[in-house]
């Protein structure tokens, strides 16, 4: 009996503490699956009721899956620009505006995203008209109506291609960061500070591509070259066949033109757009963003032009070195002593 006695009061004495321990885990555990559970449930509360964040999510999977892009567009406040204090960014300005593209490029306008998504997702091309049915409404955009909303010039050259050879050739230096001639396809560290901008302003807003933007191409000099060099372009068919090409999938051209887009829509008698966000002003030029655009070049600038200075594109050939006149006289003087006469003597028959 004793025995037994002390085995309980052992085993007491060891199961007691157990259960102690064994109880705040257990509570604790589960205090730990209630929160959780609490946190899940909120999160989901906050995630659906957000409708917000759901189309913003929606937009940014829209813009990496091509729907439209317009992450890289920039446009411009002439006023802010032409005002600044460096005389050659404002010539570059003032030749944008005499090219007839301040109306393109200075329009501002908020964004409505869930119409942009609308509108390029089915939009097509019948009759050389842009069309779409936007909330309902048939949305039809003519190359008139594209260029008079825009104040794009309707004369001029068509064909990029057949800018004056003169102006391309003069052109190739006066673009040139070193002085030396360019080639048309040119990196675009190669350039003055100015026609770097000019470069991403045609690149990003005018043709917008999607492929690096520091390697200027062929297409994007001639297109800066009529700009700077006063050629008459007809904006008003060249951009809107732009245009026309964002809603052509075959032809794999990016999709943007979001500002121009939303002004167009925002014309349409009785369309009611909703979700509008403010355009991002980091993404409009003016004096405060060209002059910090100018202040990053010119660093990239010192470390660059070591690399470009002194690289001719034309390849020298080695100059032979003349002999000196000292040396010329000694070998004449040995031929003179190796010649043989054949005086009195009379050639062999």
């Amino acid at each position: 009996m004793r025995n037994v006695t002390s085995t309980l009061s052992l085993s007491s004495t060891f199961c007691i503490p157990y259960l102690f321990t064994a109880v705040p885990f257990s509570f604790s555990l589960y205090l730990a699956i209630c929160l959780s559970s609490s946190l899940a449930l909120c999160s989901l509360c906050v995630l659906f009721a957000d409708y917000s964040y759901l189309r913003k999510s929606l937009v940014r999977y829209s813009i990496s899956n091509g729907i439209f892009t317009f992450s890289n567009t920039n446009q411009v406040h002439f006023a802010s620009v032409l005002a600044m204090d460096n005389s050659e960014m404002v010539a570059m300005f003032e030749a944008l505006v005499a090219s007839g593209l301040n109306g393109f490029l200075g329009c501002i306008s908020d964004i409505f995203e869930s119409a942009l998504i609308e509108f390029y997702h089915n939009a097509s091309v019948q009759d050389d008209e842009v069309v779409r049915t936007v909330q309902g409404k048939l949305v039809e955009i003519s190359e008139e109506i594209f260029a008079q909303t825009f104040q794009l010039s309707v004369e001029g050259w068509i064909d990029i291609n057949e800018v004056p050879k003169e102006l391309i050739f003069d052109d190739r230096t006066e673009f040139s960061f070193t002085g030396e001639k360019l080639s048309t396809s040119c990196k675009k560290r190669e350039l003055k500070i100015e026609y770097r901008r000019l470069s991403d302003i045609v690149a990003k807003s005018i043709t917008v591509k999607a492929d690096s933007f520091d390697v200027v191409t062929h297409e994007r000099f001639l297109l800066m070259t009529a700009i700077f060099g006063g050629v008459s372009v007809n904006w008003g068919r060249l951009l809107f066949k732009i245009f026309k090409d964002m809603v052509t999938p075959e032809t794999r051209q990016a999709r943007g033109y979001a500002v121009h887009i939303c002004i167009l829509l925002k014309n349409i008698p009785d369309l009611e757009l909703e979700d509008s966000e403010e355009f991002p002003p980091l993404k409009i030029l003016t004096a405060k963003t060209i002059g910090r655009y100018i202040a990053i070049n010119d660093k990239i600038a010192v470390e660059s032009v070591e690399g470009l200075a002194g690289k001719s594109r034309v390849k020298k050939t080695p100059v032979k070195r003349a002999a000196s006149k000292k040396k010329s006289v000694a070998i004449e003087e040995q031929v003179v002593k190796k010649k043989r006469t054949l005086k009195g003597k009379a050639a062999p028959s």
